[in-house]
C-alpha cells in the first residue's frame, strides 16, 4: 500500500501569470501523475486574469488539484 502525501504549494506568483504557466503548473502536474501526491495550491492572482482563473480552476478540478487563488495586493509593501 502506497502512502499519500499532502502537499500545499504556496506561491506569491500567480499560477495564471507567465511564470506560473511555464514553470509552476507543469511541475505540479508532472508530480501529480504520481498518485502518492495530493496537492493544494495557494497563489496570489492579479485581477486582470479573472477569465483565465475560471478556466484554470476547471482544469485543476479535473486533475483533482485543490486551488485557492487569493487576490494579489501591492500594498502595504511589508505584506507584498
Amino acid at each position: 500500500m502506497k502512502s499519500q502525501y499532502n502537499i500545499c504549494y504556496l506561491s506569491y506568483d500567480g499560477i495564471v501569470d507567465p511564470l506560473g504557466q511555464s514553470q509552476i503548473l507543469p511541475y505540479i502536474l508532472n508530480l501529480k501523475k504520481n498518485r502518492e501526491f495530493n496537492f493544494t495550491i495557494i497563489s496570489f492572482e492579479k485581477k486582470v486574469n479573472q477569465n483565465k482563473i475560471l478556466a484554470l480552476k476547471q482544469k485543476l478540478k479535473r486533475e483533482k488539484i485543490n486551488w485557492s487563488p487569493l487576490n494579489y495586493i501591492k500594498n502595504p509593501p511589508v505584506l507584498s
